[in-house]
C-alpha cells in the first residue's frame, strides 16, 4: 500500500514539474518571440503587409516548426528583394534548437486574429476552384493537422497569392524531400489561369469571417 501511494506520489511530482517546464517554455516563447519576431509579425502574431510578413498566430506548431527547417535549409527559398524575409532567416540561424522551439510553441498558442481586409462576394465559380482544396485544408480553410495542411483562412490575400505563384511557377516545392510542398506544387499547378488565382484568394479570403 504504501509502495502504491509512493507511485503516486512520484507521478504527481513529476506532472508539477512538467506543468512547470510547459509554464517556463511559454514565458521564454514569449520572450524570444517579443525580441527576434515581433517586430515584423507583430506583437501578436498578426502580420503586416508594409513589411510582407503573413499571419503566423495559431498556425499548428508542426506546420511552423517545418517552415522554420525548410527556411534555414533552403527548402524553401525566398526572393532576394525579399529583405525582411532575408533577414529574418539569418535571425533563424542565429537561435538555438531549444529556443525555436520555445517560439513555435507560443506561436501557436496565440489566438488566430480577423483581419480587416476586403472581401468580394462569393460566387459558384469561386467555391468550384475551392472545391480542390478543401480535402486537405477543409471546408473553412482550417486546415487539418493530421494531412499536415495548415490553416489558410485569416489570412492575408496577398500572401496566399505570393505563395501560390510560387508553387505555380516552380519557385516552392522543387526538392524532392519536401513531399506537401510538391503536392502544393502540383496542386497550383492545375489551376487554369492567373485569373482563377485571384478568384480562389478572394474565396479564401471569405472563410472564418
Amino acid at each position: 500500500m504504501e509502495r502504491a501511494h509512493s507511485a503516486v506520489a512520484t507521478v504527481a511530482v513529476w506532472l508539477a514539474l512538467a506543468g512547470l517546464m510547459t509554464d517556463r517554455a511559454r514565458a521564454d516563447g514569449a520572450a524570444l518571440f517579443s525580441e527576434n519576431c515581433a517586430a515584423c509579425h507583430g506583437d501578436h502574431g498578426e502580420g503586416s503587409p508594409e513589411l510582407r510578413a503573413p499571419v503566423i498566430a495559431g498556425l499548428e506548431k508542426a506546420y511552423l516548426d517545418r517552415q522554420v527547417e525548410h527556411l534555414m535549409n533552403g527548402k524553401r527559398p525566398v526572393s532576394a528583394d525579399n529583405a525582411a524575409a532575408v533577414g529574418m532567416i539569418d535571425t533563424l540561424r542565429g537561435l538555438g534548437a531549444a529556443d525555436l522551439q520555445a517560439i513555435t510553441a507560443h506561436v501557436s498558442g496565440l489566438p488566430v486574429p480577423v483581419l480587416d481586409e476586403p472581401a468580394e462576394a462569393t460566387t459558384f465559380r469561386m467555391r468550384g476552384l475551392f472545391s480542390g482544396c478543401m480535402s486537405c485544408h477543409q471546408a473553412q480553410g482550417e486546415g487539418n493537422a493530421a494531412l499536415s495542411a495548415p490553416r489558410i483562412s485569416h489570412q492575408y490575400g496577398w500572401y496566399i497569392k505570393e505563395q501560390l505563384l510560387s508553387f505555380r511557377f516552380g519557385k516552392r516545392g522543387n526538392d524532392p524531400t519536401d513531399r506537401f510542398g510538391k503536392q502544393m506544387k502540383t496542386m497550383a499547378i492545375d489551376i487554369a489561369s492567373d485569373a482563377d488565382v485571384d478568384q480562389l484568394i478572394a474565396y479564401i479570403q471569405k472563410l472564418g469571417r
